[in-house]
């Protein structure tokens, strides 16, 4: 590229020069353009290089006879070659200018493509570190998790051989410690049969109790209806703190109509008929309700430990947590029973199974007073329902 705009500028300086050359002197045959001593231009004869005279320029015949003309006849003298060199440089140094920009421009665009180029690489180089550390980083982790499995293998051994050591000596300490004495291993089963018998006995008179006092539980509900009194006392719920039993007595007639009365509160799908008939059978029921309180704690220290030891901050979450059982399992009376605990405590968490309900509810401002108050509320709404089946018996603890 260089190259070329030199032989532009060479040519470009040569066509002004020659030109006004050839317009500024007529040289005779024989002769050639050529200066003077004095720098100024003039015709030397070609063989003795002597200057001569330089012939008189032509006169184009279409202003030979027009007299206007001949005033607008340019020619070019000796004092015009000062303005000729000067109309040159400034060719040149526009030519050059321009040839300057043309090669800087030039310049910066390959400067520009060098270091497109070089950042290309670079972020080529630092994809490959990267590739590279993370391949390296991956090894490590590898080799360590191969480590740690080692060991953790070789742990439960170790942990397998402790627990088999301490079984065999426990084994064998039994074996020392057991009596060769025949009669006092028989004095031993003989003792232990007789607890059996007695926890047999004091089992059977526990029901044998608790039957009694259904009959009379029963006799007092009788004459109760008999002379048109209700078991239900208002006044008991209201004495309740956090104990509390509820004693039902059913009207079968009450029951059965309260029973097909809410089909709603039973899953018809997997409650099947046999089962509601066994329900519509029972009698009595008893419900045992307790409510605790748990108010929860700041600031309680815990440690945890996996893989060494790591000290932090943490407490317990306050709330309330009432239990509920039933002496019979009754798909109904526990669905009436947890509908009036999710309308009395909102976001309850229930669960239950064939013989009891847990709830809880989460406060952090927990308090005694007000989980009195919640357990009041819930038993009579329950109360308020069921008695449409029967009666109930209202006992605090």
């Amino acid at each position: 590229m260089k190259s070329i705009v030199m032989i532009t500028l060479a040519f470009v300086l040569l066509i002004p020069l020659t030109a006004f050359a050839q317009e500024s002197l007529n040289c005779p045959p024989g002769a050639y353009h050529g200066l003077d001593n004095a720098g100024n231009d003039a015709c030397r004869d070609v063989q003795t290089n002597q200057i001569v005279e330089s012939l008189p320029k032509p006169i184009p015949e279409s202003k030979i006879n027009s007299p206007s003309s001949l005033s607008k006849i340019i020619t070019f003298s000796d004092d015009s070659t000062p303005l000729i060199l000067l109309v040159g440089m400034v060719v040149i140094g526009v030519v050059g200018i321009s040839a300057f920009k043309i090669i800087g421009k030039n310049n910066l665009n390959k400067q520009k493509q060098k270091e497109v180029k070089k950042t290309k690489e670079r972020i080529k180089k630092d994809k490959q570190k990267n590739l590279e550390e993370e391949f390296r980083l991956k090894k490590i982790h590898d080799e360590r998790q191969k480590h740690q499995e080692q060991e953790d293998r070789e742990g439960d051994k170790i942990r397998q051989y402790i627990i088999e050591e301490q079984k065999r000596k426990k084994n064998m300490k039994k074996e020392q410690t057991l009596p060769t004495n025949k009669a006092l291993l028989d004095w031993i089963n003989e003792d232990k049969r007789q607890k059996e018998v007695k926890e047999e006995k004091e089992k059977k008179a526990k029901e044998k109790e608790n039957k009694k006092q259904e009959i009379i539980d029963e006799e007092e509900f009788q004459e109760k209806i008999k002379n048109n009194e209700t078991l239900y006392d208002y006044a008991v719920v209201e004495s309740i703190q956090d104990t509390a039993s509820l004693r039902i007595f059913y009207d079968s007639e009450k029951k059965s109509t309260k029973y097909w009365n809410e089909t709603g509160l039973l899953d018809r799908i997997h409650f099947k008929d046999e089962e509601i008939k066994e329900e519509l059978k029972i009698t009595q029921n008893k419900i045992t309700m307790r409510i605790s309180v748990e108010s929860g704690g700041k600031h309680k220290f815990a440690k945890l430990i996996s893989g060494g030891s790591m000290d932090f901050w943490d407490h317990d979450i306050g709330g309330y947590n009432l239990q509920i059982h039933f002496s019979k399992p009754e798909e109904f009376l526990k669905a009436v029973m947890m509908k009036h605990i999710r309308a009395s405590l909102s976001k309850v968490q229930i669960h239950d199974s064939e013989y009891s309900i847990s709830a809880i509810l989460v406060r952090q401002d927990a308090d005694y007073d007000d989980a009195s108050n919640i357990l009041k509320r819930i038993i009579h709404h329950f109360c308020d329902e069921m008695l449409e089946t029967g009666d109930i018996l209202v006992e605090k603890k």
